[in-house]
């Protein structure tokens, strides 16, 4: 087996995860909700399309409780 290493390097996105905006913001409207799930299931796509596995996927307790 050949030892290999991936390094994944993104750009720096300031406003904090989901969680914290939502915890900031208290409730999304309906737009913005849309919006982010748009994005969410688009970028899954694209991982799915790459065969990439997303192994850490998991719902927020604040999106559970919604």
């Amino acid at each position: 087996m050949q030892d290999e290493n991936y390094y994944l390097i993104m750009t720096y996105m300031p406003g904090g995860n989901l969680r914290f905006i939502l915890k900031e913001v208290g409730v999304f409207d309906e737009n913005t909700a849309r919006f982010i799930a748009a994005e969410a299931i688009l970028n899954l796509k694209i991982l799915h399309d790459a065969n990439i596995i997303y192994r850490d996927l998991k719902v927020s307790p604040p999106l559970e409780n919604t």
